[in-house]
């Protein structure tokens, strides 16, 4: 196990029974001010847990400072429920939170008694999200049956509002868009909502963090999205994210539904440490805005599916089929940027180089790019 692994001193919460040895996994939770949501989300997380051998997973609830009774509700859970654990981490952001669980999912399993399975993983979710009773299983055997040591699954909204279909029309056709962005770039980016790492990686990439990144005004922004910083931090020490596509689990619309507008366009997971807690009457866009935000979705998915590979792996300009996306024009111009702006080799300094300069080359080439994906893509 890699030094930063190394168990912290122990708490309260760790002087229990110690983990089974035939623990494979553990599943982290993150919540704040998630009372109303985290009882039903419990409740299926315990069926995925008990469909599988006693011993195999374990569960870190993790309060992040929350101020209704999200505390107690875990805390009534995990007095029933003996996989079950419970973590308070104050600092607000979700990535302090998965960071304070992982912790001690980590710690607990460097204690174990023997170890019969080299491989441990961790597991991500969130406190609104409803996992089948499938999930962990089928997380389990993916990794089985594949090289990859890192991956995220799928999502279906469980309450999207009706009252929002053209919200859901313009989001379903970014998806779309993503999905033929993932083909051409081969990036598959971590999400929060559904994902897995394997303990060394975890320690060779460094933990979840919460990133916090300014734009050109100063203002705070991208402070949510650590579930993204993740992926970027595993590829750039080259582990590719794997895409599950056969375990979906159901996530809340909440955010698309409070403000279709900031979601669609990224910014509902910015300019603050903590998920949004819902309690908004559900809108729609504007039908005569649609085409609009459209195109603010599908601009804002290039800058993660595509200009985020190219900074991380420029030989990807070297591959056919992108070559022939991009069209001569723009690959040349897009050669000749990095040529000034040549990416780092030390691991830690490449990932600094991204965040700084990931939001440069998109501004400058987006608008090109966009134009030449909506005639590729949607080219009989």
């Amino acid at each position: 196990m890699p030094a930063s692994l190394s168990p912290r001193k122990e708490s309260s919460c760790m002087r229990d029974q110690p983990m089974a040895a035939q623990c494979r996994a553990a599943v982290v939770v993150p919540a704040r001010n998630e009372e109303r949501r985290l009882p039903e989300m419990l409740t299926h997380l315990r069926e995925a847990v008990t469909a599988l051998p006693d011993g195999t997973i374990e569960v870190v609830v993790v309060d992040n400072g929350s101020s209704d009774g999200t505390g107690a509700v875990a805390r009534a859970f995990a007095a029933k429920f003996p996989p079950a654990r419970v973590v308070t981490e104050p600092l607000p952001g979700v990535g302090n939170a998965r960071a304070a669980g992982a912790r001690l999912a980590l710690a607990r399993a460097a204690r174990r008694p023997r170890q019969e399975h080299e491989e441990f993983w961790i597991i991500g979710t969130d406190a609104d999200v409803l996992v089948p009773p499938s999930w962990l299983g089928n997380w389990l055997d993916y990794f089985d049956c594949r090289a990859c040591l890192v991956a995220t699954g799928g999502s279906v909204f469980q309450d999207l509002p009706k009252t929002s279909p053209v919200a859901a029309e313009v989001l379903g056709r970014v998806g779309t868009f993503i999905a033929h962005l993932e083909q051409y770039f081969g990036v598959v980016n971590v999400e929060g909502f559904n994902h897995a790492i394997e303990r060394r990686v975890y320690g060779l990439i460094g933990p979840y963090q919460q990133p916090v990144a300014t734009d050109d005004t100063g203002r705070i922004v991208n402070l949510a999205g650590e579930d993204w910083d993740l992926g970027t931090r595993a590829r750039a020490l080259h582990f590719p994210v794997g895409r599950n596509t056969t375990n979906e689990v159901r996530a809340s619309a909440r955010r698309l539904s409070a403000d279709p507008y900031r979601f669609i366009t990224g910014e509902a997971y910015e300019g603050e440490f903590v998920p949004v807690t819902g309690g908004n009457a559900p809108q729609d866009i504007d039908p005569a805005r649609a085409d609009d935000m459209l195109r603010l979705g599908l601009r804002r998915a290039l800058l993660h599916f595509a200009f985020k590979p190219i900074l991380l792996q420029p030989q990807l300009l070297r591959d056919a089929d992108v070559q022939a996306l991009l069209g001569p024009q723009l690959h040349a111009e897009l050669y000749g940027w990095l040529g000034r702006h040549p990416a780092p080799d030390v691991f830690t300094a490449r990932a600094r180089f991204i965040t700084d300069h990931l939001n440069a080359i998109h501004a400058a080439f987006a608008d090109q790019l966009l134009q030449r994906c909506l005639t590729v893509i949607d080219a009989p």
